[in-house]
């Protein structure tokens, strides 16, 4: 069903105000990555954070490079998800959804 639907059944699961995303291939991910993806959320800086890393594999540098707003690394108030519409459809355009959604939101 996608990544869509596998957010909407994370989200269903759990109760935490701040959901974290990250992709599962994921090279030379830190403690360090994720603190910093997390802390504008954390601290009330951002309803949501989204991650550009580098030093990962070639592809995926160049395509955040290029395309830095359809990072799967995101920090995303449970608000933010919860509003959107027919997330659980969007399969792998979920990025693209949520980056949709927090403009026309004016989410910050």
């Amino acid at each position: 069903m996608g990544k869509g639907a596998a957010i909407k059944t994370g989200l269903d699961s759990t109760d935490a105000d701040i959901i974290l995303l990250l992709d599962a291939d994921l090279i030379g991910l830190t403690p360090n990555h994720i603190l910093d993806l997390l802390n504008p959320v954390l601290n009330n800086e951002a309803d949501m954070s989204v991650g550009i890393f580098s030093s990962g594999r070639l592809a995926t540098d160049l395509a955040q490079f290029i395309a830095p707003n359809l990072s799967g690394q995101r920090a995303i108030r449970r608000y933010v998800l919860e509003s959107m519409d027919k997330m659980d459809i969007t399969k792998y355009g979920v990025e693209v959804a949520l980056t949709k959604h927090a403009k026309k939101c004016s989410i910050k």
